[in-house]
């Protein structure tokens, strides 16, 4: 807070931007279902380590004598019980407010933007790309919960049990890049996917640098490309793991 009160003074006394070299981490992942370790297994081994900064603050306070000893554990119970409740934890904040640029979507509910258009595949080429997109590596050691996802995207594509979100997506891109089109995926958690849903690009447990153990099974979709280390690992400084905005032309629906 201090540091963005100077920020604000600078800008409103001088007129020129500030930049605010703000270094942070989350201790938990994306959303309630989500691990992190998938994707940043180096950086989370170290937070798992890291006793959180409410926590150090409250030790410091405690060993000046500032506030009785638990005292900062307490009021983390009283938050959690109020928002257990349903209660709101800041009584200052007003509710029902409508903006004056708010913006009536009625007119777009409800309305069809369906459009026919043929988007079917034959069923060997469905099982030729769900089986060059379940190719791993040789060595290439895969989070636990991610092995198990490609386990069953490979009965997915064998037919033994039903697509579902993730795999008929990733099937969507591959089909795209297999015809020659580019395809490219940006934003945030793009790579995996923001409900760890998508993981087109592969993360290596065991890897000791942070430009290198990156797997994208996309760019070997392209006539069945062989895989090998060399040409299936890219540097995230290269922004691999952002690659794969064009919206699959192909339905999942349509399968």
């Amino acid at each position: 807070m201090f540091v963005a009160a100077i920020a604000e003074e600078y800008r409103h006394t001088y007129h020129k931007d500030v930049v605010i070299d703000l270094v942070c981490f989350r201790r938990l992942g994306h959303n309630e279902q989500d691990e992190p370790f998938v994707t940043q297994p180096l950086m989370y081994k170290k937070i798992a380590q890291h006793p959180g900064t409410r926590k150090l603050y409250a030790d410091k306070l405690e060993k000046e004598g500032l506030i009785p000893p638990g005292y900062g554990d307490e009021l983390v119970a009283n938050i959690r019980a109020a928002l257990d409740a349903g209660k709101s934890t800041n009584p200052k904040i007003v509710y029902g407010l409508k903006p004056a640029l708010a913006i009536d979507w009625a007119p777009y509910i409800g309305v069809s933007w369906r459009q026919p258009a043929e988007t079917a595949l034959p069923l060997a080429k469905l099982k030729e790309l769900s089986k060059r997109l379940t190719e791993i590596p040789a060595n290439f050691k895969l989070h636990p919960s991610v092995e198990r996802l490609l386990a069953a995207r490979r009965d997915m594509g064998e037919g033994k049990t039903p697509l579902d979100w993730g795999m008929a997506e990733n099937l969507a891109y591959a089909s795209l890049v297999d015809e020659g089109h580019p395809v490219r995926l940006s934003g945030q958690d793009s790579g995996r996917g923001t409900f760890a849903h998508r993981h087109a690009v592969l993360h290596d447990q065991n890897r000791e640098k942070w430009d290198a153990g990156v797997y994208i099974p996309l760019q070997n979709v392209r006539q069945g490309r062989a895989i090998s280390s060399s040409s299936t690992r890219c540097s995230p400084r290269r922004r691999c793991s952002d690659s794969s905005t064009a919206t699959p032309r192909r339905s999942p629906s349509s399968w």
